[in-house]
């Protein structure tokens, strides 16, 4: 992978760690400008995208089987581990319903026909999603988090392409790159939109730290637009006094 490209994917990372943050949440999550909380849910959802873009452009590509393939264990590697935590947070509540809906082996996801494989995702997903809502989150002891329903959900996404795919179709590294460049290239433009609503958090108790916390996430690699900090009173007092060997001094 590019260096470019990977340097932009670390920082959205951190960028997400910041959010993820349980201090960075009582800021901004469901808080007026809500359109952020938004912003943030399609965020990582480009961003899981984006991660399997990469490992599908780093690995050989030597036709529509063989990509097929090494997408469809990815997605059945995620449904297995997104179940197993879903299981054991039904268990502990005694969620008798919801736990029959996640009780299949690992080898029986594994024979799974590819439609019946695609709506296994996309349903555990849906499962997991709730649980991932507000702060704490339910099932943020299970590590049940927006990024690995997110992950499922792209990985299902890319499956579903997939399947849509003339027999005879070849995913070149080239393509991927390229497909990977433009979704690195919408991450950054949405992280830039979402610079411009982040200064309205100020008024929010955290505010400033969640803020600050941003910035340096944004600043990890130079992109051309970065995100700027207001000064803090340090340095606008510092600015306002002239060095020893000004004119005038």
């Amino acid at each position: 992978m590019r260096t470019d490209i990977q340097n932009q994917l670390n920082m959205i990372a951190a960028v997400i760690v910041v959010l993820d943050a349980p201090a960075s949440k009582t800021v901004w999550e469901n808080q007026s400008p809500t359109a952020f909380t938004k912003k943030v849910r399609d965020l990582r959802k480009a961003h899981a995208a984006a991660l399997l873009l990469g490992q599908r452009q780093t690995q050989p590509t030597t036709g529509a089987a063989d990509d097929k393939s090494l997408i469809e264990t990815l997605l059945e590697d995620l449904i297995i581990e997104e179940m197993g935590l879903l299981n054991s947070y039904y268990e502990d509540f005694g969620e008798t319903a919801d736990l029959a809906k996640v009780s299949l082996s690992p080898s029986r996801v594994r024979t799974l026909p590819n439609q019946e494989l695609l709506s296994l995702g996309n349903n555990i997903a849906d499962l997991a999603e709730p649980l991932t809502e507000g702060s704490p989150s339910p099932g943020a002891e299970y590590e049940i988090t927006p990024e690995t329903v997110a992950r499922l959900r792209a990985a299902a996404e890319s499956f579903e392409a997939h399947l849509g795919q003339p027999a005879g179709a070849r995913a070149t590294r080239k393509q991927l790159t390229h497909d990977l460049r433009v979704a690195v290239d919408a991450l950054v433009k949405a992280l830039e939109n979402m610079d411009n609503l982040i200064p309205r958090f100020r008024r929010y108790p955290d505010g400033e730290a969640f803020i600050g916390a941003w910035g340096n996430a944004r600043q990890v690699v130079a992109l051309g637009h970065r995100f700027e900090k207001k000064p803090g009173p340090e340095a606008v007092a510092t600015a306002a006094v002239p060095p020893a060997d000004s004119p005038g001094v």
